[in-house]
């Protein structure tokens, strides 16, 4: 990254982060700006409709199995977007590697309703919701100014009451939901595990993708730094600019990891969700040099593709304790019944914080 960038990308994560003019918590947020007594204000509740309306007609095509579950883990910069393009990839291989993802997962990508907070920051811009801030906090050194994705803290917790309207909407329609996660909070993803293992999501995969630290410090500075350069030469298709998440969030999530390895807490949370057997499946990558190697699962299978390390444990490898008699008798093989989603989405706002 040359002197500009790099120069660019300290000042942007010094406002992006605590008590900085571009954090969340901001008087400029527009959780902070649009609402009154906890509620969103009218003109801000018709954005919201327009939005998931787009939403509604963008994924309702989408196969209504309403039976399986991909949920990811590891921090903001890790790579599981490409994570995700490599398994559809090499679940599809005729080979020993193909046959395992596609035992353990083998859902096509394309009959996921994705549920990704950023794709509704995306949606905030595009229907003109971002927040208005005076010349001054537009600035920018070298003459620059603040692209849409570089307010997006400002509407986190906006895009994240818009993603649990969608989701409440989409598990009531049946859809297959691949949720994007960082799995920092335990407690909140055993609850949702567990919730859908109980209403018939059969499978229940997730996948952990890790780098060591400094890497995923770099790939985040990287991705947004070549966002940054194409939104400033004018590609279209980076009118949203470059994303990146605030350092100290990323530190955050593997300064809580206590078992050594240099991973997440992400890593650790799934194993344990694993263990419990909220998962039917646990697909593992792990690119770059850890400071000890990590442990597959029990009965995992291990394979080497490329640069990256790749952990199987397949479905019915991993006991799971929605399993129980009844489950065993009533094995759902239609679509969960359907009930009509509401017409406007909920009125209060999560609680600032609220992440997953």
């Amino acid at each position: 990254m040359n002197e500009v960038y790099q120069h660019l990308y300290q000042v942007l994560q010094t406002r992006m982060g605590p008590n900085g003019n571009l954090s969340p918590g901001s008087r400029n947020a527009t959780y902070t700006v649009h609402t009154t007594n906890n509620e969103w204000t009218r003109e801000r509740r018709q954005l919201h409709r327009a939005v998931l309306e787009e939403f509604k007609a963008k994924y309702g095509d989408r196969p209504r199995d309403g039976r399986a579950v991909l949920l990811t883990a590891g921090a903001p910069g890790a790579g599981k977007g490409s994570a995700q393009a490599n398994l559809a990839e090499w679940q599809q291989e005729n080979s020993e590697l193909g046959r395992a993802l596609a035992d353990a997962h083998g859902v096509d990508l394309k009959h996921y309703v994705p549920l990704d907070p950023d794709e509704f920051k995306v949606s905030i811009f595009e229907h003109g919701g971002l927040p208005t801030l005076d010349a001054e906090l537009m600035a920018l050194p070298y003459g620059r100014e603040l692209s849409p994705s570089e307010m997006a803290s400002l509407i986190h917790e906006e895009s994240a009451y818009l993603q649990d309207n969608f989701e409440v909407w989409a598990r009531s329609q049946g859809y297959n939901l691949l949720y994007d996660a960082t799995l920092k909070n335990l407690d909140k993803n055993t609850l949702l595990l567990g919730d859908l293992g109980s209403v018939g999501y059969e499978q229940r995969v997730i996948l952990s993708v890790e780098v060591p630290l400094e890497q995923c410090l770099a790939q985040n500075a990287d991705r947004w730094m070549n966002g940054r350069i194409k939104h400033e030469e004018g590609d279209p298709d980076y009118a949203y600019g470059g994303r990146m998440a605030p350092e100290g969030m990323i530190k955050n999530l593997y300064a809580q990891s206590s078992t050594g390895r240099g991973h997440s807490i992400g890593r650790e949370n799934a194993e344990k969700l694993a263990d419990k057997g909220l998962a039917t499946a646990l697909i593992t990558t792990d690119r770059g040099t850890f400071p000890t190697q990590a442990t597959a699962p029990t009965q995992a299978a291990v394979f080497q593709q490329g640069d990256t390390r790749v952990s199987i444990a397949a479905a019915g490898r991993l006991r799971s304790t929605q399993a129980t008699a009844t489950q065993a008798t009533a094995t759902r093989t239609t679509p969960p019944a359907q009930t009509t989603a509401p017409t406007l989405p909920r009125q209060t706002p999560p609680a600032p914080g609220r992440t997953r």
